[in-house]
């Protein structure tokens, strides 16, 4: 199995589920508190945008390419770069056991 089939697998078997079932609860709960005549209509908009930044993430995961190849360095890294260091091969098959 490899990295990318076992990234997909995890969100759509575990996140996916989880979001569902967590979303049914909050529905569950302000049904309970009877949240339509307490909360207005900006308890809806709030609720809307969580759950638009929660898809875009979810729909970034899913289109992700993860590859082997290291990622962009982040801004830190370049005004600080650390020194090279050596890596033997025990090194890096200890941290890459995929490899």
């Amino acid at each position: 199995m490899g990295v990318t089939t076992f990234a997909h697998g995890i969100i759509l078997a575990v996140l996916l589920p989880a979001w569902l079932v967590l979303g049914l609860l909050d529905w569950r709960c302000h049904r309970a508190a009877n949240i339509e005549t307490t909360a207005g209509p900006w308890e809806s908009i709030l609720h809307l945008m969580l759950s638009g930044q929660a898809a875009i993430e979810l729909l970034r995961g899913i289109g992700a390419q993860i590859s082997k190849k290291p990622a962009m360095r982040s801004s830190y890294e370049k005004l600080f770069p650390l020194p090279p260091r050596l890596l033997t091969h025990a090194t890096r098959v200890k941290h890459t056991p995929w490899l």
